[in-house]
């Protein structure tokens, strides 16, 4: 079995033993070699990682916004302010001036309130 199997097709060629012969070899001439199971996984560990890294490429929702969402609160100081779901001091302290550090606000806002921790439903004065 030391010969390739196109060498032994031109042999066996016009024997009866030719068709079984030719099911064993390609219409290319070489023999086809199976894929491992290592590369198979590889190969499919490659696509996924490839779709997820353009999966990640496109924003999810279409457009991105650079607002932070709820109302606005330009100019609320001083008002009083009415917690809705989701809010924390951060998010408010973010909408009511969104190209200042918030971290000064939250502290003003979280020492008035006595915690870190907002409700909905809650009312706060912005300092």
């Amino acid at each position: 079995m030391g010969e390739p199997l196109a060498e032994v097709a031109r042999e066996a060629e016009g024997s009866a033993d030719m068709p079984r012969v030719l099911a064993l070899v390609p219409a290319g001439g070489r023999p086809h070699r199976r894929t491992s199971a290592a590369v198979r996984r590889r190969r499919l560990l490659f696509g996924v990682t490839a779709l997820i890294v353009v999966g990640l490429a496109f924003p999810v929702g279409g457009t991105v916004r650079p607002t932070v969402g709820g109302p606005s609160l330009a100019g609320a100081i001083g008002k009083v302010y009415t917690v809705q779901p989701g809010d924390t001091l951060w998010s408010i302290a973010a909408r009511i001036d969104p190209a200042a550090d918030p971290r000064p606000l939250v502290s003003r806002m979280a020492a008035e309130t006595g915690s870190d921790t907002v409700y909905p439903g809650e009312r706060l004065t912005i300092p």
